[in-house]
């Protein structure tokens, strides 16, 4: 998931920075390297090895920047969730979004993670059946079976041009779901909030993936 993009973005104003992998580049050469940039320099990996080059082209094994990698990147897609629920919210400040998360469309495995404040913490089972309605287009099981986050079932309620679902259940909120090239965003609006600004806030995440080719 993560290799195919490679390099550090900094996020329109709305949006915040985060790290990314990519493939090959003018510093590391080659198809086959992958790169990122870290605080020395930047970091080449090549048949399994790192090394990274300062300005001097002096070359320093990146271990230690390898091992924070995938925490880097697991932040900035935590802090999309932040970025949402920021989103969501109305005139006088109130935020219609609770919780979000974002999962690959392949196989539905967890951008985000369970652990950050106010992640919606979808079960393995849960984000792999609907990554794969989203990735197959068919959304039968969604209107038979509803749509389980957190174990709880929401009814369907539509469907838009295959990218973007509605959900909702009396008392429980709403779910709002649109997907990217590689990615669904996932959100939930809730009780007594209202789901346009959850659509809203969702739109602006997904369609900024989709913008940077994920």
């Amino acid at each position: 998931m993560l290799d195919q993009h490679l390099k550090t973005l900094w996020a329109h104003v709305a949006l915040i920075p985060f790290t990314f992998l990519y493939s090959g580049g003018e510093i590391c050469g080659g198809d086959y390297a992958t790169e990122y940039e870290c605080d020395i320099g930047t970091c080449c990996k090549v048949d399994g090895r790192w090394d990274c080059l300062t300005d001097e082209q002096d070359s320093y094994m990146c271990e230690d920047h390898t091992r924070k990698l995938a925490k880097y990147i697991v932040q900035g897609w935590n802090g999309y969730i932040d970025n949402l629920i920021g989103q969501s919210r109305d005139a006088s400040g109130f935020e219609h979004v609770d919780r979000a998360c974002i999962i690959g469309l392949d196989g539905g495995a967890k951008w985000t993670t369970d652990s950050y404040q106010n992640a919606l913490k979808l079960s393995s089972n849960e984000a792999s059946t609907i990554a794969k309605a989203f990735k197959s287009e068919d959304f039968t099981p969604f209107m038979v079976n509803g749509i389980y986050a957190e174990g709880v079932k929401y009814y369907f309620l539509r469907e838009e041009e295959s990218k973007i679902v509605f959900a909702k259940k009396k008392w429980n909120g709403a779910l709002t779901l649109q997907r990217s090239k590689t990615a669904i965003v996932i959100a939930h609006t809730k009780d007594g909030g209202q789901q346009g600004n959850a659509n809203k806030a969702v739109g602006v995440i997904a369609e900024y993936l989709e913008s940077m080719g994920m």
